[in-house]
């Protein structure tokens, strides 16, 4: 009959009787007697006992007390102590008996080895686990594919350091290895890793030894090491995305260099020579960040040494290329310094039509693709054309050619080169369609064509001429760079499209576009029907109109004796815009929209009592608006002594521009950006952001 007792072999719970423990201590007695003069004596004797423990435990097979067979078929895997004292003088460190561990069934398993680490140990742990004897080619292929994934592998590593266990103790750096834990080759891991760490302690020197000491007797320390390696592992994949996108700029720029030499001589404003010499700082100074990285990684990742003179020696390459380049760029930057103009007069006294056909020769230079806007080459730009009213009963015009260069004088020459020649055949007036670079460089030419069309006339844009006109419209709905080849007149207000009305029914579309002229009182209210009442304006009343045209309500009063203004109450579901011009009083009160506009000309006073969430306000020519409700953002632009009063308009940002004798109060709750010229003010109140331009 023998006692029972309760162990803990390796963290291993144990229930085992007397015979089996006085032959296991007497075993770990031993052991522990020819390990009396090893430094890594207690780190061996831990890894014997979790071995142990592991071995009597898988040989239990559901009995719950440890047997002396168990013990002795442990000890026969692990290797008696007699056996050790010949295997320490073995070189190979192989154990003597060919038989040691042939019931054992050996496999190789995942885990981390700090104890090769650049970063977590990953690299080094999968090398093991795969065989291969230098984790340098494991730590070459992760750096490959975060250059092919560019930079998004690094999430991959980032997981793995996560999901596998580190290496700590003897037994489990056998395990990743597929060595059987048998006690010679624990001690042979000891030694060796007690090897490991000195040869790294003295890689590092003192300081790095009295650092690792503090780290392995702190665990805040030890906090901070493993915060100190992810942050060098962010560093090691930041780094190699940047190499990633310097790199790609890097060839790019040489590609396009050598394959659009033609194009940047005739570009570039300096000497071809200089141009070249700027590619040669482009090349130097993306390359060397990109050297730089790149031994910047190896040293940290493989370990290996550079010559000192190399980092002073590209640091002092760059320098030398960064002021070469800035040099030249300043030099650049001093031939667009000033911008001259030449101005030209269109005659049209050989125009009898009421109409003027304007188009572009060639008609467009633009290439639409599903991807990409491609520009012809050598065009340095594209005419803009500007329509307004004539204060004459002719058509008028003039074109304007710009350029830039180091002083006047020669921007002026610049301008003057610029082959540019509007010609009016008929009533059809041809413009240049683009404006071409001569040799000398790229100068910032560009044109103007001003046409002034008198009210009551019609001007009409042929394909390619429509999308790069600029002009005032009665109605916003219908621009001209949208209805290419359609009539439009000039009126009082800008311009209207003569045949760009909706083809169905009025009754089918609602209204939210009011056109207002003269001297008039109107309030437009919400409403859900749409109604208009303007007593004034009967049959019998020859100074009043109001006229619905599809989605706008045009109402004019010409100015007559005694008449007074014409007032009107309309009743409408939406309000997109208002335009204006005369004098008098408007209302807008009860809307509640996403995107609306004002634009007001003369002594009219506005009062918007509805809310949008942004809203365009332009006023001119004395013109006075007070707003009450809410929005999103608010636009205004003041001009000619208009006045803009938004204390009680919650908005949460606004862009304010006030000239000639203009003037704005605003609140707001973000940010207000304002531009004024010295004769306008802008007063602001809220907790605003206020930004001037």
């Amino acid at each position: 009959m023998n006692k029972i007792l309760q162990i803990n072999l390796g963290g291993h719970a144990l229930t085992i009787d007397e015979d089996a423990y006085q032959h296991l201590a007497n075993y770990l007695d031993e052991v522990r007697l020819r390990l009396d003069e090893h430094e890594g004596r207690d780190e061996i004797l831990r890894d014997i006992e979790g071995r142990l423990g592991e071995l009597i435990t898988s040989r239990l097979e559901g009995r719950s007390i440890v047997s002396l067979a168990d013990v002795q078929a442990a000890i026969e895997v692990m290797g008696k102590p007699e056996e050790f004292d010949s295997a320490s003088g073995n070189e190979s460190g192989s154990s003597p008996k060919s038989s040691r561990g042939k019931n054992l069934r050996l496999g190789r398993r995942l885990y981390r080895d700090e104890s090769d680490a650049v970063i977590g140990g990953v690299c080094s742990g999968l090398s093991a686990y795969f065989g291969l004897n230098d984790p340098i080619w494991m730590r070459l292929i992760f750096i490959l594919l975060a250059l092919i994934s560019f930079g998004f592998w690094m999430p991959a590593y980032i997981l793995l350091w996560m999901l596998m266990p580190p290496a700590k103790t003897a037994a489990e750096r056998l395990a990743m290895r597929g060595e059987a834990p048998t006690l010679e080759n624990i001690v042979r891991e000891v030694e060796h890793g007690a090897e490991r760490l000195a040869q790294r302690a003295k890689a590092f020197g003192e300081r790095a030894a009295v650092r690792m000491e503090t780290v392995s007797s702190s665990s805040a320390s030890g906090c901070a090491t493993l915060l100190a390696r992810f942050f060098k592992g962010v560093a090691i994949f930041f780094a190699i995305g940047l190499i990633s996108l310097l790199g790609t700029l890097w060839v790019a720029g040489t590609i396009a260099f050598f394959t659009e030499r033609s194009q940047i001589a005739l570009q570039s404003p300096l000497p071809i020579e200089a141009s070249y010499l700027g590619f040669v700082n482009f090349f130097f100074l993306v390359g060397i960040p990109v050297v730089g990285l790149l031994t910047w990684l190896f040293r940290t990742i493989f370990r290996l040494q550079v010559p000192r003179w190399l980092g002073p020696g590209m640091v002092a390459l760059w320098v030398l290329n960064l002021i070469s380049l800035g040099l030249l760029a300043i030099w650049g930057v001093r031939e667009y310094r000033v911008e001259g103009s030449v101005n030209q007069t269109i005659d049209f006294s050989t125009l009898t039509s009421d109409t003027l056909y304007v188009q572009f020769n060639p008609p467009s230079i633009y290439k639409y693709t599903i991807f990409r806007f491609e520009i012809e080459e050598n065009v340095a730009s594209i005419p803009l054309i500007e329509v307004k009213r004539s204060e004459t009963a002719r058509f008028e015009g003039n074109s304007s050619l710009f350029a830039r260069g180091a002083t006047q004088e020669e921007a002026y020459e610049h301008a003057k080169r610029i082959p540019f020649k509007v010609v009016l055949s008929g009533n059809t007036l041809t413009i240049p369609g683009q404006i071409r670079m001569l040799p000398g460089g790229w100068r910032a030419q560009r044109a103007k064509v001003t046409l002034y069309v008198p009210e009551g006339k019609y001007i009409v844009f042929k394909e390619g001429a429509h999308e790069h006109v600029r002009a005032d419209y009665v109605n916003e709905l219908y621009p001209i760079e949208e209805n290419p080849g359609k009539a439009f007149q000039m009126t009082s207000l800008g311009l209207s499209c003569a045949h760009c009305e909706p083809a169905d029914d009025d009754s089918f579309s609602e209204v939210n576009q009011f056109i207002l002229e003269g001297n008039l009182d109107v309030d437009i209210i919400y409403s859900e029907t749409f109604s208009v009442h303007c007593p004034g304006a009967t049959a019998e009343t020859d100074y009043a109109s109001v006229v619905r045209k599809g989605n706008a309500l045009v109402v004019s009063a010409t100015e007559s004796k005694g008449s007074g203004p014409l007032r009107c109450i309309v009743h409408t579901t939406n309000f997109a815009s208002l335009t204006a011009k005369g004098k008098g009083r408007i209302t807008l009160q009860g809307f509640d929209e996403s995107n609306s506009s004002i634009t007001v000309s003369g002594p009219i006073e506005v009062r918007g009592l509805y809310s949008s969430s942004r809203l365009k306000v332009m006023l001119k020519d004395k013109a006075r608006i007070e707003l009450v409700g809410e929005g999103d953002r608010l636009e205004a632009y003041l001009s000619g002594g208009a006045q803009l009063n938004a204390i009680t308009w919650d908005v949460e940002r606004a862009n304010i521009s006030a000239v000639n004798d203009s003037k704005a109060h605003i609140r707001a709750e973000e940010e207000i950006y304002i531009h004024t010229d010295a004769s306008s003010v802008v007063y602001t109140s809220g907790p605003a952001t206020v930004r001037k331009r």
